[in-house]
């Protein structure tokens, strides 16, 4: 009970330090985390482990022993953010966060400068937070705190159970983009457009390439429509616009996530590029 009690505790706290500091940047407020409610899981996940992780340096004394505790934090949550990312963009096709434009980054997915913010805001959380929070479990009754961790936990599945739900539905706008820019593509140059497109930057809005790949595919659909393919791909592409356009559910993961991209989305607006530029230079 003690570990969901702290995962509870500091993802909420999690979402109180990111939020804010995204709002202020962005001039806007934008809750941050995929969940719709005030917690951010990875914070809980990172912040329990360096707990006990740290606790394997509890020798060292002094500036050696701090520099050692920052380091290690630093180290879980490293660890969490880019196996959060890689995870999340093997299973959606999606990368939600991109560090590709600062130095010192490991493929885009962590980066040395926001590694160093969260190993020293680790190291403030676990030494100043930690403990009156700490102070707070031991002052409340068992049965008190089991009936709140349930509540908690009932309406954090409920929640995530929906998050899942719109991801999944990311996912199978990604894969239809994808597999109508097969069917409307041109068979014999995709493999070698593929392979060149991977070296296509991932940096970009990914409601605005959602729907500049929709608008590239209806174009490539108008010049072929003589041809024997299905004008179920107009339904397609026009269910891909009301997702987009009006899902209010898929809306706001693009709004929490502005700067999310999808490398497979970009291969496919390169091959159709190239297939536009092949057809108008014949």
């Amino acid at each position: 009970m003690n570990i969901l009690y702290f995962f509870m505790v500091f993802a909420v706290v999690g979402w109180a330090w990111e939020t804010p500091w995204v709002s202020i940047r962005t001039k806007k407020f934008v809750n941050r985390g995929f969940l719709l409610g005030p917690y951010i899981p990875i914070y809980g996940c990172a912040i329990v482990t360096a707990h006990y992780f740290v606790n394997l340096f509890n020798g060292y004394e002094g500036i050696l022993g701090l520099i050692i505790e920052i380091l290690a934090i630093a180290l879980i949550t490293a660890i969490w953010e880019f196996v959060t990312s890689y995870i999340l963009e093997k299973i959606f096709h999606i990368r939600w966060w991109d560090y590709s434009d600062q130095k010192f980054n490991l493929d885009g997915r962590i980066s040395l400068s926001v590694t160093a913010f969260f190993g020293i805001g680790g190291y403030i959380l676990l030494n100043f937070v930690w403990g009156p929070f700490d102070v707070l479990y031991q002052s409340i009754p068992t049965n008190y705190m089991m009936i709140f961790l349930s509540l908690f936990y009932f309406v954090f599945m409920i929640d995530s159970a929906f998050t899942l739900r719109d991801l999944f539905r990311m996912k199978n706008i990604m894969e239809t983009i994808q597999r109508l820019g097969k069917e409307l593509g041109d068979k014999l140059d995709e493999r070698f457009i593929y392979a060149k497109s991977a070296l296509v930057v991932r940096k970009s809005n990914l409601e605005e390439s959602i729907l500049e790949a929709k608008q590239m595919l209806l174009d490539r659909y108008k010049k072929i429509s003589e041809t024997n393919v299905s004008k179920q791909v107009v339904f397609e592409l026009e269910k891909i616009q009301d997702y987009i356009t009006n899902t209010r559910s898929i809306t706001r993961l693009y709004l929490k996530y502005p700067h999310s991209s999808s490398l497979h989305l970009q291969n496919v607006k390169k091959f159709l590029k190239h297939l536009k530029e092949k057809n108008d230079n014949k």
